[in-house]
């Protein structure tokens, strides 16, 4: 060891630290990566891969229908309007979500949040109108 350094976890005389001391040792095992539910045992990296490469093809595949066969103006508006709605309800459960389970002993903060939300939609509304 270098001379007048410490080595991890110890102080410049040599003693166990007391912050070092009074931490536990964590080490992250494989086996707490791996799923536990169904019964399986590979790791969430190749699902989550899987459920990416997904999600990403998608896009090239609505691409490629979109300008081989484009739909009517009805079914493009369906389509839009269930796209919009789909990512705002994605953003609600985002935003509402963590307030929901940290005050679920509070009922008053689950009522002010849902009255601001319906007086922020009817604020849209009634601006967008």
């Amino acid at each position: 060891r270098p001379r007048g350094g410490a080595r991890r976890g110890e102080s410049s005389r040599g003693h166990p630290s007391p912050d070092h001391a009074s931490r536990p040792r964590r080490r992250v095992a494989a086996r707490h990566l791996m799923a536990a539910e169904g019964g399986r045992d590979g790791p969430l990296v190749f699902e989550s891969f899987y459920w990416g490469l997904l999600s990403a093809l998608s896009l090239n595949i609505g691409s490629i229908i979109g300008v081989s066969c484009l739909p009517s103006m009805k079914v493009r508006a369906i389509l839009m309007s269930f796209g919009g709605g789909a990512l705002l309800f994605a953003l609600s459960i985002e935003l509402f979500g963590n307030v929901l389970n940290r005050s679920s002993e509070s009922k008053a903060v689950i009522v002010m949040m849902i009255c601001f939300a319906v007086v922020g939609g009817c604020l849209f509304a009634f601006l967008n109108w």
